[in-house]
């Protein structure tokens, strides 16, 4: 998979923006960090270590695109689903 110039003349991958693609595509479903990183390898091509995907995953947490639970000692990610339109109060 190609990375763009900014992440080869930074020296990092940004997963934050294959992430959002995975979990988007899927929105219906929560999914552990292990598996993201084993997504994130058959649908982009990236390798990425546990560590990177667990950081990327903090940020999106943090800038609410990405929506984290608990179950057990198991975190799960999901994306945050947006509302479009203008909510009416009746």
């Amino acid at each position: 998979m190609p990375i763009s110039r900014e992440e080869l003349e930074e020296g990092s991958i940004d997963l934050t923006v294959p992430i959002v693609g995975i979990l988007t595509s899927r929105p219906d479903l929560g999914f552990s960090a292990h598996e993201i990183q084993q997504l994130l390898l058959e649908t982009d091509g990236r390798n990425a270590p546990i560590a990177e995907v667990e950081r990327a995953l903090e940020i999106l947490v943090e800038r609410d695109r990405v929506q984290m639970g608990a179950i057990g000692d198991q975190q799960w990610y999901t994306v945050v689903q947006r509302r479009l339109g203008f909510r009416t109060e009746q």
